[in-house]
């Protein structure tokens, strides 16, 4: 039977390569292919997203130290969370809107006496309204991080996504449209305040460039790539010895010579996994409409999504769902298991909706067939 699994790079013989040899002045190269697609010469490669997060945030403190809160929208990857955390700042929630961004009504009720920034995510890919962002930055000074840890190459309203506000941020963790590995395998800052060049590279040059484990790109392999494969030995491992070390990296370091060569092998085909990823996208959306019970989370055209949400039943739950697609050899999971953010008011749509959806495959090179059968799947089970 045909096995539906969730594709967490798209890596080749290349990429292995790579790992095992990077090449000389890879991250050079990289570093200059980064900025051709961004149209930025301020660039600094991390270890992760949310180091570029973390620097970006000690800036801006050492700018205006009066301020203190940084304003999140309430759903969002809990790296910025725990960035924002790490910095001795204050988490002000508010609210997301149907498309799972943050709310530009509920960002314009705000009191921004105290905000020190906002981060502005591009929930999945999908653009955020950065101007009215930028222009209420300009209005009440506070700064704004464009969040497009998700995606790179792409444009909102003739500039590239990244490229709003005082510092933009990508991140290569898994599930990322351009992948060096796991969690801090790779992220950039970009600078887009000149004002902030040369503290934000002050901050950088103090840090170590991240260490280059075979233990890392294995660990990769074996849990992400392999997964279908190796998950029944990684079961019976777990069960008789010990398991394995998954826990989050979250030292701050430069990015390293090998994941900056998995990262040149990457943009080599960067734009085969855009297109291919919005051929699928768009063979969901056609085909979701033949289906009566079934109804996408975010509102998408044309977009490049890396993410594809479906809602599920109020009255059922994601494990419930979960549990019975997998017992139809489709993988699915939940996009951020946001619990945390019930500490915090102002996040009852984020929660709400959160709460009843579920991922889909979208792995490039799918067909109709495909899409059509994993959503019959889910029609069946849904009902």
């Amino acid at each position: 039977m045909q096995h539906y699994k969730i594709q967490y790079a798209y890596w080749g013989m290349g990429e292995f390569f790579a790992a095992l040899f990077p090449k000389r002045g890879a991250l050079e190269n990289f570093h200059s292919k980064l900025k051709s697609i961004t149209h930025s010469d301020n660039i600094i490669l991390l270890n992760s997203g949310r180091t570029a997060i973390r620097i970006a945030l000690k800036v801006m403190k050492s700018s205006n130290p009066d301020r203190k809160q940084v304003i999140v929208p309430a759903f969002s990857c809990d790296a910025v969370f725990e960035a924002i955390k790490a910095e001795g700042l204050e988490i002000r929630l508010v609210d997301v809107d149907e498309n799972l961004n943050l709310s530009i009504d509920k960002l314009k009720q705000q009191n921004f006496d105290d905000v020190l920034a906002v981060v502005a995510e591009h929930c999945f890919g999908l653009p955020l309204d950065m101007e009215t962002i930028c222009a209420l930055s300009a209005k009440h000074k506070f700064f704004v991080i464009d969040d497009s840890a998700h995606i790179q190459k792409i444009k909102y309203r003739g500039r590239y996504m990244g490229g709003y506000g005082d510092f933009g941020i990508n991140s290569f963790a898994q599930s990322k449209t351009m992948v060096g590995g796991r969690s801090s395998s790779g992220g950039a800052l970009i600078i887009n305040n000149p004002d902030f060049v040369a503290s934000a590279h002050k901050y950088a040059q103090e840090l170590q460039e991240s260490k280059n484990t075979i233990g890392e790109f294995i660990f990769f392999v074996w849990v992400y790539l392999w997964e279908h494969q190796t998950r029944a030995i990684r079961h019976y491992f777990t069960t008789f010895f010990r398991r394995p070390d998954t826990s989050q990296i979250v030292g701050m370091s430069r990015m390293n010579s090998t994941n900056a060569a998995i990262l040149l092998c990457q943009y080599e085909k960067l734009d085969k996994i855009i297109e291919g990823k919005k051929h699928v996208v768009q063979l969901y959306k056609k085909i979701a409409n033949e289906f009566p019970r079934i109804e996408l989370v975010q509102k998408i055209s044309e977009h490049y999504i890396i993410k594809l949400n479906f809602k599920i039943p109020t009255n059922m739950s994601v494990e419930t769902v979960f549990q019975a697609l997998k017992q139809e050899n489709i993988q699915a999971r939940r996009p951020y298991d946001i619990h945390w953010t019930k500490e915090y008011p102002n996040s009852e749509n984020a929660n709400a909706i959160a709460d009843h959806m579920i991922e889909l495959p979208t792995t490039i090179g799918m067909t109709e067939h495909d899409v059509r059968s994993i959503l019959t799947v889910f029609q069946k089970v849904i009902s």
